[in-house]
Order: structure tokens, then sequence, then C-alpha cells
């Protein structure tokens, strides 16, 4: 089963760079962040696709919020999904006062009828580290040891400490934030419940050299390939795809 994750970045508007992604790649199980309206439209109701999908952000504008969305795709029946919300607690940060950007901080959990469940998941960037981990920590709590689960989605982990000091002012950094090594810390997290980061020390955000995109599977999987896509189809972020055996 090929799991294929990318944030499209939000001012990506060409569907067909989308569309062009998965003829290329024929994947079974598609996980998208920054999804415009548009995109989503075209997927709703499509015969190919399952979908579920949820609120990812939205920028302000003189008639309202233009919404953008996490979409997860699937050819295999969603038997069903929910939309939970990563944290209650809201982002000071002064990025994110100077963007004008809604977070809605929503993330999926879609349930396919091979068993397999897909989490869907945009870690917020404009905030600090401990904000991060408290998110992802919320999204395990709904989890299981029985699940068999894939964790994919837009981590934003900017993780070493000398990043931290050009980024901390702008990002709401508290005095420990800028003393976390927040990449140790997630592969950490990781490992205390037996999950594997397929794509560690990795490039998916080429602008920044980090790794940003994640599949994330229990550490008993059995992987046939993984590949970083070094090409980036009109986003700032390369998709990237790991083939599940089962």
């Amino acid at each position: 089963m090929k799991i294929l994750d990318w944030n499209v970045y939000y001012k990506n508007k060409s569907l067909d760079n989308l569309l062009r992604l998965i003829d290329d790649t024929s994947p079974d199980i598609v996980c998208l962040q920054e999804v415009p309206g548009s995109w989503l439209e075209y997927f709703v109701g499509e015969d190919h696709w399952n979908e579920a999908y949820c609120v990812d952000f939205g920028i302000k504008k003189e008639s309202g919020f233009e919404l953008y969305y996490n979409l997860t795709l699937a050819n295999e029946t969603i038997l069903e999904y929910r939309v939970s919300k990563l944290s209650k607690l809201k982002t000071n940060s002064l990025v994110s006062k100077l963007s004008g950007w809604y977070d809605s901080r929503e993330y999926i959990k879609a349930h396919l009828q091979n068993g397999m469940c897909v989490y869907n998941i945009h870690l917020e960037s404009a905030t600090n580290p401990q904000q991060r981990i408290r998110e992802f920590c919320n999204v395990l709590e709904t989890g299981s040891n029985q699940e068999h689960a894939l964790y994919c989605g837009d981590f934003n982990i900017f993780g070493r400490w000398y990043v931290n000091i050009f980024i901390g002012g702008l990002y709401g950094f508290k005095r420990e934030d800028y003393t976390i090594h927040e990449r140790a810390y997630f592969e950490k997290l990781f490992c205390e419940h037996n999950l594997m980061n397929h794509f560690y020390n990795q490039i998916t955000y080429p602008s920044l050299r980090l790794q940003f995109d994640h599949i994330v599977t229990s550490q008993e999987e059995i992987i046939s390939s993984k590949r970083v896509i070094q090409q980036k189809y009109g986003s700032d972020h390369y998709p990237i795809m790991l083939d599940v055996h089962t």
C-alpha cells in the first residue's frame, strides 16, 4: 500500500500540479495539508477516491476568511472519520498576529475498511516547540496500542537550538523553549510509543533544509520502499511516499 503525504502550499493554485503528482506516483492513500477550497470541491464526491477533510486554517480577507483544508484521500472505503482539535490553547506569537491567519487546530482520524487508521495532522508553525509537542501528545492520546496507525502530515519541527535563536522572538518562544532540541524530543516520543519516523534526517522542506513532513508508523510495520520526491509541483515542500507491505 502506497501512502503519499504532501503539504501542497496554500499559494499553489494549480490543481493540475496535484493531479500530475497522483498520476506520477499512483498512491493508495493521500494525505494533504493547506488544500485550497476549489481543490477540495473537486474531490468531494469524486468516484475514484473516498475523502475525509477538516479545516486547516483561514486567511482573513475583506469578505471574511478564505479557508484551507487538510484532506485525506483513499481508494479503500473510509468506514468513518473524526475531526478533533489539536489544542484549545491560543497562539499569541508575533507571526500569528501579523499574518491575520485563523488556525483551526483540527486534524483527521480516518478508519479504513482494511483496518488501517490514518491520521492527517498539520502541527502549528507560528508557535513554540512546547505547543507542538502538546499537540502531538494530544493526538497520541486518542489512539490505542491495537490500532494499525499511520501518522501523516506537516509537523513543522524546526529541530535545532541555533534555529531557535533566530525564530524564537517571532514565534512566541518562552525561555525554556530556546534550549529544546525539538527533533530529538519528537524522536524520543516516537520511540516511547513504538513508532518509527521513516524519513528521519531527510530534507522535505528545502528552503530551510529540514524535515517538516512525516509518515510515521509502528516499528513492526514492514516497509517495501520510501522516497522523498525531489520535485515540488508548485509547493514549497517535497512530497514523500512510503510503501507499506500489507
